[in-house]
């Protein structure tokens, strides 16, 4: 499930998603300070869709706006609702052809959970080898906080350099370095090298990287 979610982002450009099932979150891409958050918001993304089903309409999409981000909710089925948290000013067009490309997977992959025992596949942090959230399960990621807040700092620069497309730019190529290091402190200059090549050569290019590196050396030496 995870793989899907990744490939999710990459196109879309999402910063994080998920998936949710009978009104839990059994997987998801969110750091562990984000998981939480991520819980209660399905929990109310659930209700809303019930409640706009009982009233006789049958709506399939919901967009609520947050302070810097836009959660959008997207129901697969009557049983599975993506979930998917990017930057505002995002194309939602390019949005929902991203996720009409996932949805079979998601539901297929779905089934395919089904068959494994309930005790497998329950609402508990953080998320498992399989892509599904495990009882029992632990991960501990280094710094995860602090590289949450680096990667909303580093958006906001590409932003600042590139406009309302940079977040698009930024959380592709986040993916992309994501998908070959992890979320690893350590290979944070590869992933600056990368968001470097969708800069044009010049003063705006040579001042988001001296602030970049100024913000990542202070994370990759802190205890």
């Amino acid at each position: 499930m995870l793989s899907i979610l990744h490939d999710l982002e990459a196109y879309s450009g999402a910063q994080h998603s998920g998936v949710s099932c009978q009104g839990n979150l059994i997987a998801s891409t969110c750091p562990a300070d984000l998981q939480q958050d991520l819980v209660r918001s399905q929990q109310v993304v659930s209700q809303l869709f019930n409640g706009i089903n009982e009233c006789g309409h049958s709506y399939a999409e919901l967009h609520l706006e947050l302070d810097r981000h836009l959660l959008l909710a997207y129901r697969l089925s009557e049983d599975c609702t993506l979930l998917m948290l990017t930057r505002k000013g995002v194309n939602m067009a390019l949005m929902a052809t991203s996720v009409r490309s996932v949805k079979k997977r998601i539901l297929g992959a779905l089934s395919k959970a089904a068959e494994l025992p309930s005790s497998d596949l329950q609402p508990v942090f953080p998320v498992g080898e399989t892509g599904f959230i495990q009882a029992g399960s632990a991960q501990h990621q280094e710094d995860a906080a602090a590289l949450s807040e680096l990667m909303n700092k580093l958006c906001d620069k590409m932003v600042d350099t590139l406009g309302s497309t940079g977040a698009i730019s930024f959380y592709r190529i986040l993916n992309e370095w994501k998908r070959q290091y992890g979320m690893n402190k350590y290979k944070l200059p590869a992933l600056l090298k990368l968001l470097a090549v969708e800069l044009e050569a010049g003063a705006s290019r040579d001042t988001f990287l001296k602030e970049a590196v100024v913000l990542t050396r202070e994370l990759v030496h802190r205890s």
